[in-house]
């Protein structure tokens, strides 16, 4: 019977390592793409997991392929980005983000929407 019990506390251990492990690697991230007019709204954030960990990222609004502009943004611990760019009613834009954190750089995060 002790046996079993300590197999389970061991067992129980491992998992709890494991989901720590896996929460330690996910990043939370958001971008955002609104229109107020002909007014573009771009938002991003990041955050790292620490204070100490640089946090980066590079921005980018999108009409089709031609990038109309581009924002580099860094700081410890976490970026919180938001900015404004004149576009045009009734077209298509994207907003896209590379962010790096502590050094490590993540899948591209996107956003597109249609200027009303």
């Amino acid at each position: 019977m002790k046996r079993v019990v300590s197999i389970l506390l061991v067992a129980v251990m491992l998992l709890s390592v494991s989901a720590f492990a896996l929460e330690e690697r996910v990043q939370p991230m958001m971008i955002d793409l609104s229109f107020n007019g002909t007014t573009a709204t771009c938002e991003v954030s990041a955050y790292a997991s620490n204070m100490n960990q640089e946090v980066s990222a590079v921005i980018k609004l999108y009409h089709g392929k031609t990038c109309l502009h581009t924002w580099n943004v860094s700081d410890y611990g976490y970026i919180e980005f938001s900015d404004t760019w004149r576009v045009n009613s009734g077209y298509t834009y994207k907003l896209t983000a590379d962010v790096t954190i502590n050094g490590t750089t993540y899948a591209t995060i996107e956003d597109s929407g249609q200027c009303p």
